[in-house]
């Protein structure tokens, strides 16, 4: 009898353990509730600060990393953002790269949870001198594609 039930055991492990595995690749590609978090508009806020670091992840400028002096929202979980995809397309065709440098003082719209170490909030708008280089319905739709 208990040859039978190790066998039973080790049958449905053999069947259901491949499916728990695809199901915990699927639900947790992006830490739990990220994807939750970042598709509620409710989620972002507007901020305003000096840039003191803007930094391209390579010579292909597919990811830009900025830091800010002076921003002091204490809803904000990290004080490192990103722009990357489409978001970062948009805003460099609209002057990004000369418009703003280090020192510039501008306004951005950013969801201010952090869910890993070292993470970097997302940009969903942008806007420097009261022109705007991404407009936030647009930001939060092309960041919809990025975390799905």
């Amino acid at each position: 009898m208990g040859k039978k039930i190790r066998l039973v055991v080790l049958i449905i492990l053999v069947v259901c353990f491949p499916g728990f595995l695809l199901y915990s690749c699927y639900r947790f590609s992006y830490p739990y509730g990220m994807q939750e978090y970042y598709s509620d508009k409710a989620n972002y806020i507007r901020v305003e600060g000096t840039v003191s670091h803007f930094r391209y992840t390579s010579h292909s400028k597919t990811k830009l990393y900025l830091a800010f002096d002076d921003v002091t929202d204490s809803r904000l979980e990290h004080k490192d953002f990103a722009m990357e995809g489409n978001n970062l397309t948009i805003a460099q065709e609209q002057g990004l790269d000369e418009k703003v440098t280090i020192g510039s003082r501008v306004s951005f719209v950013t969801a201010p949870k952090c869910f890993y170490d070292g993470c970097e909030l997302p940009i969903a708008a942008l806007s420097i001198d009261g022109e705007d280089l991404l407009l936030f319905d647009e930001g939060f739709e092309n960041l919809q594609q990025i975390y799905k």
